[in-house]
């Protein structure tokens, strides 16, 4: 909301360009974290990594237009502390997410290795090896 309204603000020039794309990836990052919010838990990682990449972009970009002097010191602490807070809620997110044994082990994005055997009952994305349910097996 933030940098929807300061845009506003900004001459028209900056306005279509680096602030334009602040604004998209702004959004992109909100449309993340959200697909993230609604995922079923092994699935949350790929989209809020994604989105930690997306805020750490904000931060270089809105550096980038203070020190181009597009926007003042004010406005640029607001705005950085925001991005910080909200990057370090991401990692907290996909920390809690990542603990050892929880989702590691259910994890395998690599076709190869999936498990179509009869001791996985649906080889699925997510199985490790025919030994090892995933999370849809129970």
């Amino acid at each position: 909301k933030k940098i929807y309204l300061f845009s506003q603000k900004i001459d028209k020039k900056n306005k279509f360009g680096i602030f334009a794309k602040i604004e998209n990836i702004c959004l992109d990052a909100i449309i993340l974290i959200l697909e993230a919010r609604f995922e079923i838990k092994i699935y949350k990682i790929k989209p809020l990594k994604s989105a930690r990449t997306k805020i750490e972009i904000l931060k270089r970009l809105i550096r980038i237009s203070w020190e181009l002097k597009i926007i003042e010191d004010k406005k640029y602490i607001d705005l950085e502390s925001d991005l910080i807070e909200i990057s370090k809620e991401i990692n907290n997110w996909i920390n809690s997410l990542t603990k050892i044994g929880e989702l590691i082990p259910y994890l395998c994005f690599n076709e190869a290795l999936r498990s179509e055997s009869a001791d996985c009952r649906c080889g699925r994305l997510g199985c490790t090896c025919s030994r090892r349910p995933c999370h849809c097996c129970g």
